[in-house]
């Protein structure tokens, strides 16, 4: 995926956006980003600060003109109030996960090295919450599969905010 060339070489972006918060703007959004070619890898959406404002953080990954172009594309939607691009060394990362395993008798113990915790439990299951980088998310869900028997997963999309 890398190259030599800065120029060319696709990396990991970030946009962030806020915009009214209204039926179809999500889809004119990922239908503008499909159109272009551009992989969604991550989308995180939830309020902002204003009444009728949410915020959505797309992860991209492209060129850097590319993105930017996306990112001006984007920008001149009716209901985009404000966009950012960033790159990782911008920002703050994080990705919450919630995982459905069975009961074990030392789960805590197993699960208290990745900085995980339980947030409930009934019958034969437990329900594990982790809120850390996606790349120790990652390791945290190939463990959880070998050695707790995930049942199912529900995975926020990473969030982040700028330095």
């Amino acid at each position: 995926m890398q190259n030599n060339n800065g120029n060319n070489a696709e990396k990991k972006f970030f946009l962030k956006m806020v915009v009214d918060n209204q039926k179809g703007v999500m889809a004119r959004i990922a239908t503008l980003l499909a159109r272009k070619g551009y992989n969604i890898k991550s989308v995180c959406v939830g309020s902002h600060l204003e009444e009728g404002e949410a915020s959505i953080i797309f992860i991209i990954i492209g060129k850097p003109l590319d993105v930017e172009v996306a990112k001006n594309t984007l920008g001149k939607l009716i209901n985009v109030i404000s966009i950012e691009m960033y790159e990782e060394k911008d920002v703050v990362e994080k990705e919450d996960i919630l995982l459905k395993v069975r009961k074990h008798p030392d789960i805590e113990k197993k699960i208290s090295p990745f900085g995980a915790k339980i947030s409930g439990n009934a019958g034969d299951y437990v329900i594990i919450e982790l809120l850390d980088h996606p790349d120790k998310v990652e390791a945290f869900i190939e463990f959880a599969k070998k050695e707790l028997g995930v049942v199912d997963i529900s995975r926020s999309g990473a969030n982040v905010m700028a330095i």
